[in-house]
């Protein structure tokens, strides 16, 4: 390699250029989302964002459930359009997804409990996966959130913030294959997912619209006793956010490829404690990305994300 501003990397047909100058780096970083988000229009999540279908989900819980894994779920129900409760009882998670695939569902969540209340998440994108286990925690039902609100059957607008890496899209896209792509912006009706330091925080809120009364002072107008300009009153309409709850946490565990296989299946990404936070999150200041293309490894390149 020589030592110019710019060095190209050979690996067969596909170059990447690595900089050696600070100059160079918002070029690498636009080549790297081209490469690394180019096929985006042929993954699992596409037929759906695209809105060739519909999204249908199919939510269960594990064998235990727990007290407040109910009320969890009946929120759930209220959050997701489409989505369709089905009690696990003893069947097998397998025959589950089988039968899911039978009934046209997209996407199957499951519900994990302890002894006391959820702490898991897994989503199984149907009907060729991916599946996603996520750790849930911070759990606040809709009854102890205070002033909350009471959601509309309208469709939500979803809200997606900080998933800008490589994995942190692929997330993204399938949180958004949950929720149908045609929001009903009249209902006002918001569902957020937050990533920060790879922690995704879940908000349900609807806008609400008053009209508040506030005085106004004319200075050519009459004066009163005192010699002071008076007051008139005006409306003005005013915007407010309601939470409707659930209020929740989550954090990426694992992503393995097709459906759920707890024996033999094969991960796209899993959660290493001793991983540094640039090695695994979804959005972070420094990202080291691995370029894939067409089967090969074409080399590393360094983010550096400004603002």
């Amino acid at each position: 390699m020589t030592k110019s501003a710019r060095t190209r990397w050979n690996c067969g047909r596909s170059h990447l250029h690595i900089p050696r100058n600070y100059m160079d780096l918002p070029l690498l970083k636009w080549e790297l989302n081209f490469r690394l988000f180019a096929g985006n229009d042929a993954d699992e999540f596409s037929s759906i964002l695209n809105r060739q279908h519909n999204p249908k989900i199919l939510i269960t819980t594990c064998r235990f459930n727990s007290t407040r894994g109910p009320a969890f779920i009946s929120e759930l129900l209220t959050v997701i359009p489409n989505a369709h409760y089905f009690k696990r009882g003893t069947y097998d998670l397998k025959k589950i997804v089988e039968y899911a695939n039978k009934q046209d569902f997209t996407s199957v969540v499951v519900v994990h409990t302890n002894r006391r209340e959820p702490n898991a998440l897994l989503v199984i994108g149907l009907p060729n996966g991916p599946t996603a286990h996520f750790k849930l925690t911070n759990l606040v039902l809709r009854k102890d959130i205070k002033n909350h609100g009471v959601p509309t059957s309208h469709q939500p607008e979803l809200v997606l913030n900080n998933f800008t890496t490589r994995l942190g899209h692929r997330v993204g896209r399938m949180i958004q294959s949950l929720f149908p792509q045609n929001p009903e912006f009249k209902g006002r009706r918001v569902v957020t997912f937050h990533n920060q330091r790879d922690f995704i925080f879940f908000r349900h809120h609807r806008y609400i619209f008053e009209t508040k009364e506030i005085k106004k002072i004319e200075s050519k107008g009459k004066k009163d006793e005192d010699g002071k300009s008076e007051k008139v009153p005006d409306h003005k309409i005013i915007a407010r956010l309601q939470e409707c709850g659930p209020r929740f946490t989550l954090k990426l565990v694992s992503l393995q490829h097709g459906t759920f296989d707890s024996k033999g299946g094969e991960y796209e990404w899993v959660h290493k404690p001793e991983w540094t936070q640039a090695e695994g999150c979804f959005s972070c200041d420094l990202v080291f990305e691995l370029c894939i293309l067409d089967g090969l490894s074409v080399g590393i390149g360094l983010i550096w994300r400004r603002g």
